[in-house]
């Protein structure tokens, strides 16, 4: 991982997903 910042929003991406499927 070379930086926090996108590892940070490709979870939140993630969560959004989960949450509006």
């Amino acid at each position: 991982m070379v930086s926090g910042g996108m590892t940070c929003i490709k979870y939140l991406l993630f969560v959004f997903n989960f949450i509006f499927a």
